[in-house]
C-alpha cells in the first residue's frame, strides 16, 4: 500500500438543512457516525443565518455558514437556499478536506465550485429522491440537478428510492450505497483520490 493510502479521511458532509429534523438528517448522520467509527474525521457543513462553527452533533463537528433571507428570491420562483453558497465555499476550502460529500443540488453547486479552486473530488448523493413534482417546478432547480450529477467526481445513491428517481428522471444508473456502509464509501473515496493516471491503469 501506498504511503499515506490507509491515512483517515477528511471528509465534508454538505447539507445545507442539517439539523431541521427532516429524514435527511438521519442520512448525514448515519453516514458520519459509520465514518468516525471506521477511524476517518466526518465534517458536517450546513447553512445557518447565525453563523456559527465548532458545534459537534455526536461528536462530529458541524460547520455552520451565514446565509442571507432567502424571500426576494423565493418570490421570484428561484430554489432556495442559495444565498449561503459563497460562505459555504469559503468553509470548504478553509477547512482542508479530502473531499466533499453533497446530499442536495445546491450543496452540489457549492462542492463543485470549491473543487475548482482546491482540485479534490465530489460526490453527489441525494438525500431526497427526484420526484416528477420537483424536478423542474422552480427557477434554477433542473441546471442545479443536472450539474450535480454531471459534474461531480461520482453520483452514488443513499437510498433506493433515490436510486430509483435518478435513473427515471435522469437516467443516471447510480450504485446504491447505503450510509451505515463506511467501507463502501471509503473505496469509493480511495478511488476517486487516486491520480488520474493510475485510475488510468486499473
Amino acid at each position: 500500500m501506498t504511503e499515506g493510502h490507509d491515512r483517515p479521511l477528511r471528509v465534508a458532509l454538505v447539507h445545507h438543512a442539517f439539523g431541521s429534523g427532516a429524514e435527511p438528517d438521519r442520512l448525514v448522520r448515519d453516514l458520519a457516525g459509520a465514518l468516525r467509527a471506521a477511524g476517518h474525521h466526518p465534517t458536517v457543513v450546513t447553512k445557518h443565518r447565525v453563523g456559527s462553527s465548532g458545534v459537534t452533533e455526536g461528536r462530529v463537528p458541524v460547520v455552520r455558514c451565514r446565509g442571507l433571507p432567502e424571500a426576494p428570491l423565493l418570490r421570484r420562483g428561484f430554489a432556495v437556499p442559495l444565498t449561503h453558497l459563497p460562505t459555504t465555499v469559503a468553509a470548504l476550502v478553509k477547512g482542508g478536506y479530502d473531499l466533499a460529500q453533497a446530499f442536495s443540488p445546491t450543496d452540489a453547486a457549492a462542492a463543485i465550485a470549491w473543487r475548482e479552486i482546491v482540485g479534490r473530488p465530489v460526490i453527489f448523493a441525494p438525500a431526497e429522491p427526484p420526484r416528477r413534482d420537483r424536478v423542474a417546478d422552480r427557477r434554477l432547480r433542473l441546471r442545479l440537478l443536472e450539474r450535480a450529477v454531471g459534474d461531480s467526481d461520482a453520483a452514488i445513491a443513499p437510498t433506493e428510492e433515490c436510486r430509483a428517481g435518478l435513473l427515471r428522471w435522469l437516467a443516471v444508473e447510480a450504485p446504491l450505497l447505503e450510509p451505515a456502509d463506511a467501507d463502501a464509501h471509503e473505496r469509493l473515496y480511495r478511488e476517486l483520490l487516486r491520480p488520474a493516471a493510475a485510475r488510468g491503469q486499473s
